[in-house]
């Protein structure tokens, strides 16, 4: 008899890692996952002896399976429901724990603030990851070329701005650290002060982590003032709206309160949808393709936060009709996508580069472009991720 129990303990044990094989390697692609976070999820990555022996295949394989595994939405969305349930219950909202995946390649958890119209990424800062972060803006500081202006914008999120301040660490603090604290050659822009005069209207959405483009606008002018001496006004656009969206937030909390408090996207536009040329290494051969400041959707499709810019590219091109020969070069994380239709208006041409899968260097941009200015776009808490902030020094 405990011959046979042994025996099927085997059996239950090797059904079981039959089980999590197919589910991690074998089950077909979960497609519905990318739409629900809003984000493109990591591709299989090239093998070669570089990325081999640099370690940056193990990584960048491991985010591979992560975002691949067969029925993710369908875990995630358990996960969450089960997270969801634990945790306090204040006046002011709830804690929610949801697993982190905004495709920065840091693990962990992501702690949220469910209020009853919104829900909030609360602010934890990383002393220790803060500090690379200024060494590498420092490292361009000092390798890149004398006449190329460097611009940091750091965005707070909206949690700086509720109410109750005691459930979130000061996001202002870690901006003016940096800020006070990196080579004087970048030149800071004051996107915080703008934003906290402009609190009471709609710039960050309710169900999603990123600010609207009516706050990349006040963001814009705060670039402006530092690089140009000068300003626009709101006025000056057109804006059409897109309503019903829900974000990547709302898809982490799982609360179907939020449904009633869906966001409506606003796109402020001067003139045509440009098109510009985005390239990406996949597989390592290189593909080109076109793509629009303003990805609009079907009539009878929600709209995502992916309406800017098409989502993120690892590189773009964008070439405007102000022929006043000035570059600009971008390195960002998907904040910027709101900001950027703002900057084509102030340069002929405006390179845009993630670091998190960008194929190439900055140097390499350096020697085929003649950059005018570079511009680094964060929100606050890329400070806090150090794989995101390792890719911002390895794209050097």
């Amino acid at each position: 008899m405990k011959q046979c129990m042994t025996k099927l303990n085997i059996v239950l044990f090797c059904l079981l890692l039959a089980g999590f094989a197919y589910i991690g390697v074998f089950a077909p692609k979960d497609t519905s996952a990318a739409k629900e976070e809003n984000r493109e999820l990591a591709t299989m990555p090239a093998l070669t002896a570089d990325t081999l022996f640099s370690g940056s295949f193990s990584q960048d394989f491991e985010n591979y399976l992560a975002d691949n595994v067969g029925y993710r939405s369908f875990f995630m969305n358990t996960a969450t429901k089960i997270e969801s349930l634990k945790g306090f219950k204040p006046e002011t909202g709830r804690m929610v724990t949801a697993n982190k995946s905004l495709g920065t390649g840091d693990a962990g958890e992501n702690h949220l603030l469910l209020l009853s119209d919104r829900v909030m990424e609360v602010y934890k800062k990383n002393d220790a990851a803060q500090k690379a972060y200024i060494d590498a803006l420092n490292l361009y500081a000092e390798t890149l070329p004398e006449d190329i202006r460097i611009f940091s914008m750091l965005i707070p999120t909206q949690i700086e701005f509720y109410e109750d301040q005691s459930v979130s660490d000061s996001e202002k603090e870690t901006i003016d650290t940096i800020y006070n604290t990196v080579n004087p050659r970048i030149i800071t822009v004051p996107a915080y002060e703008k934003l906290s005069s402009h609190k009471d209207e709609y710039i960050y959405f309710r169900t999603d982590h990123h600010w609207t483009q009516r706050g990349a606008f006040y963001g814009y002018n705060a670039f402006l003032e530092s690089a140009f001496s000068t300003s626009v006004q709101l006025s000056d656009y057109h804006v059409s709206r897109r309503h019903g969206f829900l974000g990547y937030l709302y898809n982490q909390a799982k609360d179907p309160t939020l449904q009633k408090h869906a966001d409506t996207i606003e796109m402020f536009t001067k003139g045509e949808n440009l098109s510009f040329t985005a390239k990406a290494k996949e597989n390592g051969q290189m593909v080109s393709y076109t793509a629009q400041l303003f990805k609009l959707p079907a009539q009878n499709e929600s709209p995502k936060y992916g309406i800017f810019m098409g989502g993120d590219h690892q590189f773009a091109e964008i070439n405007t009709e102000n022929k006043n020969g000035k570059t600009l070069l971008v390195m960002k994380d998907s904040y910027a996508n709101t900001l950027l239709p703002f900057l084509v208006e102030q340069y002929e041409t405006v390179l845009v580069i993630d670091p998190r899968n960008f194929y190439s260097t900055v140097t390499a941009l350096t020697e085929e472009y003649d950059i005018d200015d570079m511009l680094f776009v964060n929100y606050v808490f890329t400070t806090t991720f150090t794989d995101f902030i390792d890719r911002m020094v390895a794209v050097r």
